[in-house]
């Protein structure tokens, strides 16, 4: 994930992070989600980290550790 963030894909970070499940069949880890909000905020991604959020309290039913 930091790739995508350094080479200015922030997309790519919500991709990957959204595969997480299928692959694994289990939730992505709080630090996983911490680094994937961290990564889209540096950046400039901060509607896709609203996104993820969402996607995170809907879709995974997990919040962030803050």
């Amino acid at each position: 994930m930091p790739f995508y963030s350094k080479s200015s894909h922030p997309d790519k970070i919500l991709t990957l992070f959204s595969s997480i499940p299928p692959i694994t069949r289990r939730k992505p880890s709080q630090k996983a989600l911490t680094t994937a909000l961290n990564l889209l905020v540096e950046a400039g991604g901060l509607d896709l980290a609203g996104t993820l959020l969402r996607y995170c309290r809907d879709d995974l039913k997990m919040s962030p550790n803050v």
